[in-house]
């Protein structure tokens, strides 16, 4: 059924999961920049203008790649929450229905 107290719980331990992984995607962003050679995309000592962009390119990729998978992430975890909502409203609504059927019973009787 519905718990409103569960609810809460889950909506606290959602909420921690979406820090811890919001701490990981900062620290892969960072990586990443290190990767492209710091975020103004150090090059290697040749003319490399090219590289740098190339590298900034990457990184932006990255970063919306990443805040891409944040996002449907969040979007899971709202439809989630939903469904679990309709499941608690459907038993709450079967269970008044078959208290209103059966006070209906006892008044044809």
């Amino acid at each position: 059924g519905f718990d409103p107290a569960q609810l809460a719980q889950w909506q606290q331990t959602v909420a921690a999961q979406q820090r811890a992984q919001s701490g990981a995607a900062a620290a892969q962003t960072a990586a990443v920049a290190s990767k492209a050679g710091g975020v103004g995309g150090v090059t290697n000592g040749t003319n490399g203008a090219p590289e740098m962009w190339m590298d900034e390119r990457e990184l932006k990729r990255q970063r919306r790649k990443q805040s891409n998978r944040e996002s449907a992430r969040r979007s899971r975890l709202r439809k989630q929450a939903e469904c679990e909502e309709l499941g608690g409203r459907v038993d709450a609504l079967s269970t008044e229905n078959i208290t209103l059927r059966a006070e209906l019973k006892r008044l044809k009787d």
